[in-house]
């Protein structure tokens, strides 16, 4: 019985075909000698190899058995034979070279031949062997980079975790590896991480700001991370997150907000030790009338007879008509020494981890009293808040330093706009409650930002003040106590040359999730 690859009548239809081949080209009987070789094997072998056993010229030692194997099995009619196998040919000069092997077999009426194509295989091993080291050095580098690599694929499994994971969080690769990330004993936000890799895999990139995580000796520390879709061709695309122990960085970043926070207030002292000098000079001034009039006055009411005290009368309506004016003056400057210290007090309240209910309008007027002395030259300072607001779950010590530093910019804007005309600008500070969350806007009709500053404006130490009036730390704390530490929005809009607008959403009970930054 023949194959179905069979055919009758003699091969030599395929000879001109076959010499035209660039690759080596041979047709075997069954004794396995050579019948017919192609210019190409010629050119390997020399013309000599035709009539010649196939197996001494060409086949290395090791693979003669198996030679031997697949000549039997053509021989066989009722065995087919393979179609394409990889092998080594030995060539004149000793050395071997890996081919592809395709192999076709005919019968010229019962005897069998073997026709077989021998493709260079070696650029395609090199290939391959060069793409293997690839993969182990990106692997080796992977595992030596300081930052933590976590590989995750379309299906939430692991797929890489270098020596920084391990060491950060306390897993061994081989603990991880083909499980789904959100199995892991890893103390973490595992939500935010969620939002992470569906934001990456969605859009591309993505990013954790502060994830705050225990590490293996369980310390509480935190982590930033940069995520990064990878694609997989027949699959859904994986996550790559790139992450560095931010915990340094931020404490660090803690401590500039306290620095910021004392500085303010100490560029803010001088302003506030003559606010509270002016209410009460006048406050000693009518103190000392009252005390002047009294001593003089007393004496004589103790000494003079009612008639006399009837033509002094002019003097007694005088000190009626003014001793409660002093008195009333002298209340009013009370109270407004007692509103600075109160406000005083309110904001540089030392702050503590946990966040507490706060009225914000209270905090509004706190901060317009205690920021007068730097608008009160150049601007008029307008409140439109709502009433009922509801108490909003907060740090409230930051809250009114990211709005000092606010009114406190806007202050600076409105005098580089108007400089010496002496024309005075505004400053409005409005609040309302949006859904879960209240709204603080700040805005003036300074000078306003081009749009390159603005897109920079948040960034830490930037600052387009002369070297020794800013940190540029003002703003980056806005937007640090807003949305890193209470998940907040910041939104600008600014117009150069008629102003700015600064626009605080806060969640009325403060989340830790981070949400969007701020938008220009």
């Amino acid at each position: 019985m023949r194959g179905p690859e069979q055919s009758d009548g003699h091969c030599t239809w395929a000879s001109t075909l076959l010499q035209s081949m660039g690759a080596p080209v041979l047709t075997l009987d069954a004794e396995g000698r050579v019948r017919i070789a192609n210019a190409a094997a010629a050119e390997l072998w020399g013309p000599a190899l035709v009539g010649a056993s196939f197996e001494d010229v060409a086949v290395p030692p090791d693979l003669r058995p198996r030679y031997r194997e697949l000549l039997r099995v053509c021989i066989d009619p009722d065995v087919i034979p393979p179609k394409r196998l990889q092998a080594r040919v030995r060539l004149p000069d000793a050395t071997e070279r890996p081919v592809d092997v395709l192999l076709l077999r005919t019968f010229e009426g019962d005897a069998p031949a073997l026709h077989a194509c021998l493709i260079d295989d070696s650029e395609r091993r090199a290939m391959h062997a060069e793409v293997e080291a690839a993969l182990q050095n990106q692997e080796a580098l992977l595992r030596a980079i300081p930052a933590v690599v976590i590989g995750v694929d379309g299906e939430g499994r692991v797929v890489q975790w270098n020596r920084a994971a391990e060491e950060t969080l306390g897993m061994a690769e081989a603990a991880v590896r083909d499980r789904r990330w959100d199995e892991l004993p890893l103390e973490w936000d595992r939500a935010r991480v969620r939002d992470a890799l569906d934001t990456a895999a969605r859009e591309g990139t993505g990013a954790i700001d502060a994830l705050p995580f225990r590490s293996k000796d369980g310390e509480r520390r935190v982590l930033g991370f940069k995520t990064s879709r990878f694609e997989v061709p027949g699959a859904d695309p994986g996550v790559l997150l790139v992450g560095l122990d931010i915990t340094r960085r931020k404490e660090l970043e803690r401590r500039l907000q306290r620095v910021e926070r004392l500085e303010s207030i100490g560029q803010l002292a001088a302003g506030i030790a003559h606010e509270i000098n002016t209410p009460i000079q006048f406050v000693g001034d009518n103190l000392s009338f009252i005390d002047d009039v009294l001593r003089r006055l007393l004496p004589m009411l103790r000494t003079l007879p009612a008639e006399d005290l009837a033509a002094a009368k002019v003097d007694v309506d005088f000190v009626e008509a003014e001793l409660p004016s002093a008195i009333q003056q002298s209340l009013e400057g009370v109270d407004r020494v007692a509103r600075i210290v109160r406000a005083m007090k309110e904001l540089s309240h030392p702050a503590t981890d946990a966040k507490t209910p706060a009225n914000l309008n209270r905090v509004i007027e706190s901060v317009a009293v205690v920021s007068r002395n730097e608008w009160k030259y150049n601007a008029e300072l307008r409140m439109e808040l709502e009433g009922g607001l509801p108490p909003v779950t907060c740090h409230g010590d930051g809250v009114g330093q990211a709005l000092l530093n606010l009114v406190v910019n806007a202050a600076h804007a409105i005098g580089e706009r108007n400089g010496a005309r002496g024309e005075k600008g505004h400053i409005t500070i409005r609040s309302r409650k949006v859904g879960d969350s209240v709204e603080i806007q700040v805005e003036d009709d300074g000078a306003g930002m081009p749009a390159d500053v603005a897109r920079r404006c948040f960034d830490p130490f930037f600052t387009t003040k002369p070297v020794g009036r800013g940190t540029g730390q003002g703003l980056a704390i806005v937007h640090a106590v807003v949305v890193e530490q209470h998940g907040g929005e910041v939104d600008l809009e600014t117009r150069p040359g008629e102003g700015t607008c600064f626009t605080l959403t806060l969640p009325i009970d403060a989340k830790v999730a981070v949400r969007a930054p701020a938008r220009v």
